[in-house]
């Protein structure tokens, strides 16, 4: 029986071997006879060039490179999809292939078969190889950064239809250009595009919510009618109504005026801070108080009125 047992064993192991070596040499005849075209689970930079020839791989590339013709850029609270044409990136269609030649046909003879034969168990994805023009890169990022940066939002207490509305204040974000740069880079050089994160820095409000506690009584009170439709003045009105200052903090009429300030309405703020004890200082008003002051504006058949309240400080612990 001992000798039974090793012998069917014995048998066993024969088969086995002949199947193994089987195997070998059906995949060794594939490869030699597919050593011309690459294997089927081939993809390079996301496009398919299995069981096509060298030649044709280069037009298969050169025709679907969609897969990597945008770039995207996560932001705190979107995602910005940027043509890789528009910041100077471009698909380097040789340099990829000249990888996948690498990794596929890697010798001749007996070894080159064999790892050709390998390489077929399991999918093999060549990441893209981009070229780019750093100049056009930072130009471009220093141009998201203008477009894109958030700034923070300021607490504001507006004033409607005869009553208050409270509006929070927000945090915002600027976009680091320096370090979103070589995040960007390194993932050009990874040829891994999808969903890269900018850096980012958070940036605070000045004013919150929490600064006031209460609004008192009114302390300043001017009024003006403008030329023309008010509709003109409506950036401006909304910009002056609900804006808490501080003690110590100013209202720049400089930046104002980008803001759609005209000389007439600067005129009638500045008449009604300086009712309210607020001084001028550097060309900007300047709350010399000890409190905290709110500024509203409304309109009323065809007037503008601003009004600046005296406000309560919160006690912070």
């Amino acid at each position: 029986m001992p000798y039974s047992g090793k012998s069917i064993a014995r048998i066993i192991s024969m088969v086995v071997a002949s199947i193994c070596v089987c195997l070998v040499f059906v995949s060794l005849a594939l490869a030699r006879r597919d050593a011309a075209i690459y294997p089927s689970n081939v993809r390079a930079g996301g496009v398919a060039i299995g069981n096509l020839t060298r030649e044709q791989a280069v037009k298969a590339l050169a025709g679907n490179s969609r897969a990597a013709d945008k770039l995207k850029l996560k932001l705190p609270d979107k995602t910005l999809r940027i043509p890789l044409k528009d910041i100077g990136v471009q698909y380097d269609q040789a340099a990829t292939l000249a990888i996948v030649n690498a990794c596929v046909f890697k010798g001749d003879g007996l070894a080159g078969l064999l790892h050709h034969s390998i390489i077929r168990g399991k999918q093999q994805e060549i990441a893209p190889v981009f070229i780019w023009d750093a100049q056009v890169l930072k130009k471009k990022m220093l141009a998201l950064k203008a477009a894109n940066d958030k700034p923070a939002l300021d607490a504001r207490i507006l004033y409607s239809n005869n009553y208050w509305e409270y509006v929070s204040h927000n945090n915002g974000y600027t976009i680091d250009t320096g370090r979103s740069l070589q995040k960007l880079s390194q993932a050009l050089q990874r040829g891994n595009l999808a969903n890269l994160s900018l850096a980012v820095s958070e940036t605070y409000p000045r004013v919150k919510l929490d600064d006031v506690s209460q609004i008192n009584g009114v302390i300043g009170r001017s009024e003006i009618s403008l030329p023309g439709p008010l509709a003109q003045y409506a950036g401006t009105l909304r910009y002056i109504n609900g804006m808490i200052v501080r003690p110590g903090d100013i209202i720049d009429l400089a930046a104002g005026a980008g803001k759609g300030y005209s000389v007439l309405i600067a005129e009638v703020l500045t008449s009604t801070c300086y009712q309210g004890g607020l001084k001028s200082k550097n060309g900007s008003i300047y709350n010399s108080l000890a409190y905290p002051v709110l500024l509203s504006s409304t309109t009323n058949d065809g007037l503008i009125t601003i009004k600046i309240y005296s406000c309560k400080a919160a006690t912070h612990q």
